[in-house]
């Protein structure tokens, strides 16, 4: 069988591909799989970056002639331009942690999948008027 005969007999069958993609999207989103997946792997990052920040340590410049430039061969770490990064980087992290926090279906109490049948309203009987 071809492709695409396989294709539309599966398209003929289109409530049913609806059906599980909707179910699929519903759980993604009802467990917000993908928004954890992406907090999860910039907090690892995160952890990385924080590892190999702390990691840094004073070097030479290779070829430098120490008699001449002294301290200038000497290049101390972390710089201003590690610490810049770092802290763009944090910064970045409140915001997707952020957006995770946002995002998603707002939940307004429970939803009934099969409503039960409202009660008709009852009606109170009158009280006949008093003469006086």
């Amino acid at each position: 069988m071809s492709l695409w005969k396989s294709f539309t007999a599966k398209a003929k069958d289109i409530d049913a591909w609806r059906k599980l993609h909707m179910s699929m999207a519903e759980f993604l989103d009802a467990w917000r799989i993908i928004p954890r997946a992406v907090v999860l792997i910039y907090g690892y990052g995160m952890w990385q970056v924080g590892e190999w920040y702390m990691s840094l340590k004073p070097y030479m410049l290779d070829n430098c002639n120490v008699e001449l430039l002294k301290e200038k061969c000497l290049v101390m770490a972390p710089t201003t331009e590690h610490m810049a990064l770092v802290t763009a980087l944090l910064a970045v992290a409140a915001a997707i942690f952020g957006l995770y926090t946002n995002s998603g279906r707002k939940w307004n109490g429970f939803t009934h999948w099969n409503k039960p049948a409202e009660k008709p309203p009852t009606e109170e009987p009158t009280k006949p008027e008093e003469k006086s």
